[in-house]
């Protein structure tokens, strides 16, 4: 198949006497016929996708492709352009094939330009106009950045930027027969190092309020930052059940977001998207709580290759409502996806066929240490379970629950785990191999966490228990992320109360052992603090949360002053 530049979907080849589809994507080949019309002429038929933007090319070796000089807009109904007149005699072969596109005229999308630096200018890619015909282009409406200037005669967009925001400029090129509009995006910043506010991501539209918007968890993956909101609480916090749930995603470097669903449906049954996970290079979204069958468990996945989600789903015999009520954690283990909730499964094909491991509590931790499998767990009990390759089995250890929760969380900053209904949990684990980093905490609106501390786990083994608290002092941990051999870690600060209330968040970069940290970046006081971070190419992105301004009692007091509306803003901080 003969990819021509950024057409994303080339997929149909036919020739004189046949018709032949090309598989390029996920997308799918409209059915298409060489037929003749009334008059005899040579048409190409099928069915244009409503809004989708076609065009024919030519050749007559399968090697060198020629654009026809026209294009084509599907509207739902049948396309017959015409390929070969009855007049035409000169040429004894040709093949035809019809490209897809998102859109027939459109601007290269540029990396957020810095103010006080020349962009590279942005020269519009045009298709289906006829050889030597004139293009006239002219600005429609929106604005461009201050400083860049438009060529109407060109199209181009050059300069240098002396303004920083977000600006998009609807653009219109004509030939006379055909006219097509093209939208040009810029994210401006200061120069580096900046803050930039990238805006509030609302999966819900405005349906729901802030404490849905909160982003539980930030993921990069192939070119885009996944940020995973709603909130799955039936008990007592604001927008109680928040699903069904959009995938809400960024491209670094451009403005706005990207709302989604899976397959053909525009959500996904959920109340909460709470744990985006890449995992062997793959990206997959957990079922926090489903909007579904108790039994049965969603996973959702897209692959580098592909930005469409799937999702796949089972059931396990003799686990019944364990198997699909929640998902807090995955990894990979021995070649082998591990997905762990109020049961723990594993697969050898990525989520599509499962084996049931254990039936548990509440399980919110998958980690390893020293090349050992373990699962945190808080209800109905706080302690730890060690995975068994050769049975299959993950039991609970006896020398690592409750009783002895100082083993895995010592001098944890709360009330103590054996203390009634203290909850306690271990979230956000990462693997720094052979060592494991997590959090440890408190349960806070059913299945959200008042997380205390960070830990340092370098071994479980019986008798020889090694894990450290590294949390620095009067910080609130919030996220963690591992890069390579370092690890990096998210924390607020609070001073005020009420109206006067302000939050200083710091990222850390651990110690070259682990034990210790170093902080590399603090913010100017916010109105509320970081949930969740994710690193770059360097920098880093945050995304602002809330808690659910209850104080149930002196020991699940609220961290912040009511919800904050702030909760779903994402800051850029670009180094």
């Amino acid at each position: 198949m003969i990819a021509c530049r950024t057409f994303l979907r080339p997929f149909v080849l036919i020739g004189t006497l046949l018709a032949a589809p090309l598989a390029h994507s996920a997308s799918s080949a409209p059915v298409t016929a060489l037929e003749p019309d009334s008059s005899g002429n040579l048409t190409l038929r099928w069915t244009g996708a409503n809004g989708q933007f076609y065009r024919i090319e030519t050749s007559d070796n399968l090697s060198t492709w020629t654009p026809f000089p026209s294009g084509y807009k599907g509207a739902g109904a049948i396309l017959a352009p015409i390929v070969r007149k009855t007049s035409d005699t000169t040429t004894s072969r040709a093949f035809w094939r019809v490209v897809a596109s998102s859109s027939n005229f459109s601007y290269p999308q540029l990396f957020a330009p810095i103010v006080g630096t020349a962009i590279k200018p942005l020269a519009p890619t045009l298709y289906y106009t006829a050889p030597n015909t004139t293009v006239a282009f002219s600005f429609l409406s929106g604005s461009l950045p201050p400083g860049l200037a438009f060529d109407s005669a060109t199209g181009i967009v050059s300069g240098t930027p002396t303004a920083a925001g977000s600006f998009a400029a609807t653009i219109r090129a004509t030939n006379g027969a055909q006219t097509y509009d093209a939208t040009l995006s810029l994210l401006v910043t200061p120069p580096p190092p900046c803050l930039v506010d990238l805006g509030v991501a609302d999966y819900s539209a405005g349906v729901k309020g802030p404490f849905a918007r909160n982003p539980w968890d930030m993921t990069y993956f192939a070119s885009r930052l996944y940020i995973g909101q709603g909130n799955s609480d039936n008990q007592d916090s604001p927008d109680l059940n928040a699903g069904p749930m959009k995938i809400v995603s960024l491209q670094p470097g451009t403005p706005g977001f990207r709302y989604e669903g899976y397959d053909t449906s525009a959500t996904l049954p959920e109340e909460q998207i709470d744990a985006i996970k890449v995992i062997d290079g793959e990206l997959y979204i957990l079922s926090h709580d489903t909007r579904g069958s108790d039994s049965v468990r969603n996973l959702y996945k897209r692959t580098a290759a592909s930005e469409t989600w799937t999702q796949y789903q089972s059931t396990m015999p003799n686990f019944g409502d364990s198997w699909g009520l929640h998902s807090y954690d995955a990894c990979s283990f021995q070649g082998k996806l591990f997905v762990a909730g109020q049961a723990i499964g594993s697969s050898t094909d990525g989520g599509r066929t499962w084996t049931g491991v254990a039936r548990t509590g509440r399980v919110t931790a998958l980690f390893t240490i020293r090349g050992t499998l373990y699962a945190a767990s808080y209800y109905p009990g706080f302690g730890i379970r060690e995975y068994n390759p050769a049975t299959g089995a993950s039991p609970l250890r006896p020398d690592l629950q409750l009783s002895n929760w100082g083993r895995f969380a010592p001098g944890i900053q709360g009330p103590a785990p054996t203390q009634e209904k203290s909850d306690t949990k271990i979230v956000r684990p990462i693997s720094i191999d052979p060592y494991a980093l997590y959090l440890a905490g408190y349960c806070s609106s059913d299945h959200q966490t008042r997380t205390t501390d960070v830990y340092l786990a370098r071994s479980l083994k019986v008798d020889a228990y090694d894990v450290v608290r590294t949390t620095p002092t009067g910080e609130r941990p919030w996220d963690l992320l591992a890069r390579g051999n370092t690890a990096y870690l998210l924390t607020s600060t609070k001073t005020g109360t009420g109206s006067t209330e302000r939050f200083v968040v710091s990222i850390w970069q651990s110690t070259a052992d682990l034990t210790g940290w170093t902080k590399i970046w603090a913010s100017p006081p916010l109105a509320t603090f970081a949930r969740s971070f994710e690193e770059v190419n360097g920098d880093f992105y945050l995304g602002l949360g809330t808690d659910d301004g209850k104080t149930y009692d002196a020991d699940d007091p609220t961290y912040t002053t009511g919800v904050k509306p702030d909760s779903g803003r994402i800051l850029w901080l670009r180094r």
